[in-house]
């Protein structure tokens, strides 16, 4: 990843603001050019926007002479220039890439889908049926290979990489939620005069069925009392579904199906770039 200084950036900045405001550029594209150009990573073009649009308000700040110093200038979206220098076109070549593009869009496998919800529409790679990482990878293990383009191939590994930690993150934060309300909803059915954990059990089977099991099994973990072996056979009455427990219990469901698909989409990740981890 290229190291850059604030002077650095702001060098760019100034290039990008003259010639916006010296040819009639659109700020966005003068900004998403230098960023593809130069082949900034997501935060230093978000680095170059942000101090974009300080020059700009300055500069025309400056060239007002009319009294009221009252600048029209609308900053640009960060977001907006991202979304256009990691789209399937290259803005320094005007030339379209193939792009695996980062939400489901029903032409990938449901792993794959799941993978790509979890990212918006910023692409993780570029060119090429495996996402243009043979070349890439070829040149690191010294095997031959075509070069690519090597600004697409850099943003391409930054992406990934950044979609892998992404999914690390998420796997760790949902892991944590659910073990908090793994222990509160044990503590309740730890108390003398609680309610009653097999009873609990029968009802939950009984409404959500085998998707409940892996939470009840887990509580009794907890518990550290005897695993029992399920279906459970529900005992006559109408069940509260909308009690805290079962409330917990839902949430606990909830949980763990998210990690399930984390986990997926970092399978996913892992088998389809794994040379570039």
């Amino acid at each position: 990843m290229r190291v850059l200084t604030l002077d650095d950036v702001e060098k760019m900045a100034e290039t990008v603001v003259a010639e916006h405001l010296g040819e009639n550029v659109p700020l966005v594209d003068s900004l998403t050019k230098k960023a593809c150009g130069e082949g900034l990573n997501p935060d230093q073009v978000t680095n170059l926007v942000q101090i974009a649009n300080v020059l700009t308000h300055m500069k025309l700040f400056d060239q007002k002479n009319d009294g009221d110093k009252i600048v029209n200038f609308e900053p640009i979206d960060p977001n907006m220039v991202l979304k256009k220098v990691y789209s399937n076109t290259d803005p320094t070549t005007g030339s379209t890439e193939k792009v695996i593009v980062m939400e489901g869009n029903g032409t990938a496998t449901d792993t794959a889908s799941k993978a790509m919800d979890f990212f918006g529409d910023l692409p993780c790679c570029g060119g090429g049926d495996d996402g243009g990482m043979a070349a890439s990878s070829g040149r690191e293990t010294g095997e031959s290979g075509s070069s690519g383009n090597p600004r697409s191939q850099s943003i391409a590994i930054i992406r990934i990489r950044k979609v892998a930690e992404d999914l690390r993150d998420r796997r760790e934060a949902l892991a944590v939620e659910y073990g908090e309300e793994l222990d509160k909803l044990a503590s309740d059915f730890a108390q003398l005069y609680g309610p009653d954990l097999e009873e609990f059990e029968k009802n939950a089977v009984a409404i959500y069925g085998t998707s409940a099991v892996d939470s009840l099994s887990a509580i009794r973990e907890r518990l550290r009392v005897p695993s029992v072996r399920y279906p459970l056979t529900k005992t006559a009455g109408i069940v509260d579904t909308e009690t805290p427990q079962f409330k917990s219990l839902q949430k606990l469901m909830k949980l763990a199906t998210g990690y399930g698909e984390l986990v997926e989409a970092s399978n996913y990740v892992q088998t389809k770039f794994g040379g570039v981890l």
